[in-house]
Formats: structure tokens, sequence, C-alpha cells
């Protein structure tokens, strides 16, 4: 990392965290969770976020005290074993990856609104603007995505204050909230659609927060990564969790499954009928801004892997050549080509792999990245154990939070295996990790 400028200050590393995870799921996929499971799906978020805190938290506290310069890659690779970082590297830049393109294809759908033209020039367009950015320095690229994602989350913030304005001065609403949340203690109205809608939501409550490891992912691009990463993560976590968890149980009050199943802000339009048009595309530009703050940094993301993985001699070494700005410029390009063609051809011809390969992202991403975290973590404590005291930002009540979070994602994966539709990706996935073993061996052995 010599050869690399810091510049991202806390600030910028909250942000791209913020701009991962609080994307275009944030508006699709936290209704579809709500219509699935009912008023459980608050639970879902509780336990998805202390998940999330356990797995931050352990990140953190690595960084601060593992005296290693890098990303979590880089922690697995040190402690588990070079195949270990092999394989979560290229897992994760196919993960980053699919996201951009789940992402740049969402945009291409909401714009269609007030734009008609080729969804082809928006994926161009867009994405030889954000890969722009990327390639004019890390600090140009923080500054881009602090001021996108404060607009992003102050305009959300706004819908909630008249949100909450309309439902305190409807009488109907506060009737209607208080009657729901007598019969909430009741585990038949709580888990209104079983135990098996409560399982499918959480595939959904897991996507929402794929993105949070950016903030590791930033880190040696950090002016002092063991200052500013702690204080990204804690920041980071509470806000994920106000807008999530906020945000789901004031709509599971107030609006019926229906409603919910709809999208966010459904309430809104359902009580102001004449403006429902406008409302709507006050909704879609929301989307809009959220899904781009989200490709901007999973693209981000995705070119800063292949980038670490060339530096760890995982990939090509024109991968890991940097211009003046200190930017790694041919992972940023290859990528950004690679995004563009693959969203043109689940546009043209496979409108079919759009959730196949959000599944995939999402399977994926528990099953290596999360509960490899949760490992790395477990090893690294293990190793530390002479000296307890002296290990700062550390995960509380450890082992204990960090077994129920492993037995929690075990139980995600099961519910996964055993819900429909996920067969193609529980399929995919462990031909890829042997495509990954080949790859490896033929790399060690060459």
């Amino acid at each position: 990392m010599k050869n690399k400028i810091q510049k991202l200050e806390n600030k910028h590393i909250q942000m791209i965290a913020l701009g991962g995870a609080v994307g275009a799921a944030f508006f699709l996929n936290s209704p579809l969770a709500s219509g699935m499971s009912g008023p459980s799906v608050i639970l879902a978020y509780l336990l998805g976020g202390l998940m999330i805190y356990v797995i931050m938290r352990s990140l953190g506290e690595i960084t601060v005290n593992g005296n290693l310069t890098g990303t979590y890659i880089d922690y697995t690779k040190y402690y588990i074993s070079d195949f270990a970082g092999y394989l979560l590297g290229w897992n994760n830049w196919l993960i980053f990856t699919l996201i951009c393109v789940l992402e740049l294809h969402t945009i291409g759908l909401l714009l269609t609104i007030w734009i008609s033209c080729p969804h082809w020039l928006i994926y161009v367009g867009f994405t030889c603007i954000f890969c722009g950015f990327n390639l004019l320095g890390v600090r140009w690229f923080g500054e881009t995505q602090f001021w996108f994602v404060c607009l992003k989350l102050s305009i959300i913030m706004i819908i909630f204050v008249v949100t909450g304005w309309v439902v305190s001065h409807h009488p109907f609403f506060i009737n209607h909230a208080l009657i729901r949340l007598e019969k909430y203690p009741y585990i038949a109205t709580a888990f209104s659609h079983g135990i098996n809608g409560f399982a499918k939501s959480i595939f959904l409550v897991c996507l929402s927060f794929c993105g949070i490891e950016l903030a590791s992912i930033a880190a040696p691009d950090a002016k002092d990564p063991q200052v500013s990463v702690p204080r990204a993560v804690n920041g980071v976590l509470f806000k994920i969790l106000f807008f999530y968890i906020g945000t789901m149980l004031v709509f599971t009050l107030m609006s019926s499954h229906y409603i919910q199943a709809q999208g966010h802000f459904a309430l809104i339009r359902e009580s102001v009928k004449p403006g429902v048009s406008l409302v709507h595309q006050v909704i879609q530009s929301i989307a809009t801004i959220a899904a781009l703050s989200s490709f901007n940094s999973f693209l981000y993301g995705s070119s800063r892997v292949l980038y670490r993985m060339s530096c760890n001699q995982h990939a090509p070494r024109l991968l890991s050549m940097v211009n003046r700005a200190g930017v790694p410029i041919y992972s940023i390009i290859l990528t950004s080509i690679l995004i563009v063609v693959l969203t043109w051809l689940i546009d043209n011809y496979a409108h079919k792999l759009f959730w196949k390969i959000s599944k995939i992202a999402t399977v994926s991403g528990i099953v290596i990245n999360w509960f490899t975290i949760i490992i790395v973590h477990f090893i690294y404590r293990f190793r530390n154990q002479n000296n307890p005291k002296n290990i700062e930002f550390r995960v509380p009540l450890y082992p204990y939070l960090n077994i129920l979070i492993a037995m929690f994602l075990i139980f995600i994966l099961i519910a996964l295996f055993i819900a429909n539709g996920f067969q193609f990706a529980l399929i995919t996935i462990p031909l890829w990790y042997f495509l990954l073993l080949i790859c490896y061996n033929i790399a060690r052995s060459g």
C-alpha cells in the first residue's frame, strides 16, 4: 500500500458503507419482506441488525488491534490461509459486481418514467460518470459519495416527517395503529404468514444489509484506519438500524399487509388520492438516488477488491497499477466494462436472471463473507488469548454473541435450502467455488 494515496476521512467511510447498505433494496426489498412475514419482519430486521453489529465490530476490533494494513480479505489470508484469502477475494469481487449489475438494472427501470431512450445508453452513461469520479482519486470519490448519500438520507427524513404528520393528524390511522399494536403480542398475529414466511423474509433482510462491509474495503484508503474505521462502524450501524427498523415499525403499525407489499410510502399515496402520480414520482426519484449512490459504493468496492487481489498475487499484476492519483485505473475500467455488459445481457436476454443473481449474491455473501469474518475473529482472539486486556474496541459478550451469530447464519442457510427458488443459487455457488479451486491450483503450479 505504499503507492496508495490515503485521503478518505471518517465521514467518507461512513457514507461509502451507507451508500451500499441503503440502496434500492431499502425501497424494493423491505416492503416485500414485510409482505412475506407480517409484523415479525421487525424481529427479522432486529436479528439482522444484531448480526451485522457483531460482524462489523469484529472487523473493527481486528483493524484496531491486528497491526495489519488492508481489508478483511487480507485478514483472511493472514489468519486462515492463502487459498481462503483467494476464495474470499474473488467471491467478494463477484458479489459486489453482481450488486452493481442489480443496481444499474434498477436505475434503468426507474428512469423509464422520465427518459425515453434505450436502456443501454443509461447503463453506459451512468457507468462512465461514476467510473470518472473513481478515476479522479479517492478524495473526489469520497466527497461525491458523501453528498450523494446526504441528499438521499435528507430526502428520506423529509418523507418520514411528512408521513408522521399525515398519520398523527388522521384519526383512522391512529385507531388502526392502536388496534394492531394490541394484537402484536399474539404469535398468530406477529407471525401471520408462519415460520416459513419469516424464514423467507430473512433472505431479503440479508440482501438489504449487503454492503455494510464496504467500510473495511475502504480502510486502506483512510488517513488513519485504526481511528476512522471504528468510528465509521459505530456510526453506520446506528444509522442503518434507525432507517430500516424504524421504517418497518412505522409502516407495520400504520398499514395493512396489502399496502406493505405494494411498496414504501404507500400510506401517503392512500391518504392523498389526488396527488398519487406526484408522490409516485417523488418515490421513484428517491429510489433512483438510492440506487445511484449504492452503485457508486459497490463500483468502488469491487474495483478495490480486484486491486487487493492483484497486490496479493491472486490476480494479474496489471490490475494493481495505479495512476497519479493513486487509483487502480485498470481494475476500475475492467470492472465497469463487465458491469455494463452483464446489465445489458440481463436487460435484453435474461430478465429472469435478475432475482437469481440477487439470490446468488445473498447466499454467497452469507455462506462465505459473513461466516468467514466470524471465523477470522475467532482465530484472532485465540491467538491473542494471553493478552485479552490489551484488546481495544472489543466485541461485547465474546464469544457468546459470535456463536449466536454463527448459528443464525447456519439457520439462514438451512432456511434458504428448504425454501423454493433457491436451488439455482445453491447449485451455482459450489460450482463457482470449485472453479476458483481449479484456478488457484493452476496459478500456484504455474
